[in-house]
């Protein structure tokens, strides 16, 4: 099954909103612009949070997708010494698409921003 990878990145001069893109070529650095991001997913794919920039850790990724899981195991740290976070996406119906937070801190502040992934 194919990875995803999500890389976000912020500044200490601009920690939010986060500059995101993915592997598909979907790129935004707005508050409204990420928003609308959306990486389309399938079943049994693995989507990878990568952080850059000055942002120190990605704290949580929450699934806003109740009562949909669009995980079937994580978003959960790789705890592999990197900071990233990896996900696999589990079964729902084409087209479903949900918003999901990301948590992360730049400069000892915790920051919030909800881009989404859509089920191919």
């Amino acid at each position: 099954m194919p990875t995803h990878t999500i890389t976000i990145t912020a500044t200490n001069a601009n920690p939010y909103p986060l500059s995101i893109s993915d592997d598909e070529g979907n790129t935004a650095n707005t508050e409204t612009t990420d928003a609308a991001l959306t990486t389309k997913i399938s079943a049994g794919d693995t989507v990878i949070w990568v952080p850059a920039g000055n942002i120190s850790s990605i704290d949580n990724i929450i699934d806003k997708s109740a009562p949909l899981n669009l995980f079937s195991a994580g978003p959960a740290n790789m705890n592999d010494g990197t900071g990233r976070w990896s996900g696999t996406v589990g079964t729902q119906p084409s087209d479903t698409e949900e918003s999901y937070s990301l948590v992360y801190t730049v400069n000892g502040v915790q920051h919030t921003e909800d881009p989404k992934l859509k089920m191919n």
